[in-house]
């Protein structure tokens, strides 16, 4: 009778075979699926997530719209401002002006009349929209 050397190498084998076929496809092949409902709670989660990034954007693209009509409308009033300076400072600078060709005019005999002329003169030189009590005296050089 013919003996079979063969057998136990055979034997181990196919223990080993079989334990690879049933460990490789396990570290190989992609997980099986989850449960609907976890993956349906991680959708619906990302979801509210986006909705939260969308309105949060929205919130802040109101606040950038206020922030730049804001911004636009401090630009016209110190625009305004800038103007109403300059206008202020030109008619101080023609009042002074004036002021100063009115002295020069002035003869010096009337620098040195006494008081009574002296309030007369500074009644003289108020302004228009000046009232009596609220004359300035003239500068002296």
């Amino acid at each position: 009778m013919p003996r079979f050397r063969f057998l136990p190498g055979l034997i181990l084998g196919l223990l080993i075979g079989m334990v690879v076929g049933a460990v490789l496809p396990t570290l190989i092949l992609p997980p099986p699926p989850q449960e609907p409902s976890v993956t349906s709670l991680k959708v619906e989660e990302l979801s509210r997530q986006l909705e939260a990034s969308r309105r949060e954007r929205d919130a802040l693209n109101r606040q950038v719209d206020e922030f730049r009509v804001l911004a636009n409308q401090m630009t016209a009033a110190f625009t305004d401002l800038e103007r109403r300076f300059r206008a202020l400072e030109e008619e101080m600078r023609l009042r002074e002006a004036r002021e100063h060709a009115h002295l020069q005019q002035v003869p010096p005999q009337a620098a040195s009349e006494p008081e009574a002329g002296a309030a007369e003169s500074s009644a003289d030189t108020a302004s228009p929209t000046e009232t009596p009590g609220q004359a300035q005296e003239p500068e002296t050089p």
